[in-house]
C-alpha cells in the first residue's frame, strides 16, 4: 500500500509574479541542495510543469508532484 506524507517547508526566496504552490520529492530536493552550496537560482514556469534549478556550475531539472 502506497503510504503517503505531507510536510510543509518555507524558504526565504526573492519572487516575482503570482503566488503558486508547488510540491516536490523531498529526497530530489535534499540530495540536489546537498550538492550545492552557492546561492541557486529556480526558474518556475508554473506548479505543474518541472522546475530548471541554475547554480555556478550545476543545472539540475525537477519535476513537481501531483497534489491533492
Amino acid at each position: 500500500q502506497l503510504q503517503k506524507y505531507d510536510a510543509k517547508e518555507t524558504l526565504p526566496c526573492e519572487y516575482t509574479g503570482e503566488a503558486i504552490t508547488i510540491a516536490f520529492n523531498a529526497n530530489y530536493i535534499n540530495n540536489m541542495l546537498t550538492a550545492i552550496e552557492e546561492s541557486i537560482e529556480m526558474n518556475i514556469t508554473d506548479g505543474t510543469k518541472p522546475c530548471l534549478f541554475i547554480a555556478e556550475n550545476i543545472r539540475a531539472i525537477v519535476g513537481p508532484i501531483k497534489q491533492d
